[in-house]
């Protein structure tokens, strides 16, 4: 299981049934899996490209709302479709004939 996938099963699990989940409880998932990665100074980078590439593959929806913190402004909320089995991701590349949406 990648770490794309690992980060919205968590948010699935801690999200109780709902599928707005606040920025608190997505540093808390994001904490948890890699707290490494939380205490860097970078973090916020970190858990803005996480959002980013589960984004990208139809997992979550951030909100477009941000907490306008400069120089990375993380969104309010993200966004989870709960009733939706959360299926393995495929690796884009030329013999998937996925490609990555940017």
């Amino acid at each position: 299981m990648t770490l794309v996938e690992r980060f919205v099963a968590e948010l699935h699990a801690s999200a109780g049934g709902r599928i707005r989940i606040g920025a608190q409880d997505v540093w808390a998932v994001f904490t948890q899996l890699r707290p490494d990665d939380a205490r860097a100074v970078d973090a916020r980078r970190r858990v803005a490209d996480l959002i980013e590439q589960a984004a990208a593959f139809g997992l979550l929806t951030p909100s477009v709302s941000t907490d306008q913190m400069v120089p990375v402004p993380l969104p309010r909320f993200v966004t989870v479709d709960n009733r939706r089995p959360l299926a393995p991701i495929l690796a884009p590349g030329p013999e998937s004939g996925l490609t990555r949406r940017r």
